[in-house]
């Protein structure tokens, strides 16, 4: 089991999250969760040419959701979540 990292989840994100059905707010909250113990698991992407604050961008699968995040030394930032479709825009 590695470090646990603080997580840090910016006003978008928790704005989506605020309007999430509950059975889908634990959903992905599970996997935002789990990003601490493991900030950089097999299934998620870096991706290309995209920074925030000098630190690569990182992309997550939640069912048809994405989680866009950036991991620090001791903190998983999590930018924004959305769906499949809009996220990336």
């Amino acid at each position: 089991m590695g470090d646990r990292r603080r997580l840090d989840l910016r006003e978008a994100a928790e704005r989506v999250l605020d309007g999430f059905e509950p059975k889908l707010y634990r959903q992905v909250m599970r996997r935002v969760l789990s990003l601490r113990e493991v900030p950089e698991p097999a299934s998620s992407e870096q991706l290309k040419n995209t920074r925030q604050d000098g630190h690569a961008v990182r992309r997550e699968r939640s069912g048809d959701y994405r989680i866009l995040y950036y991991v620090t030394a001791d903190t998983v930032v999590v930018l924004e979540i959305g769906d499949r479709k809009d996220v990336y825009r």
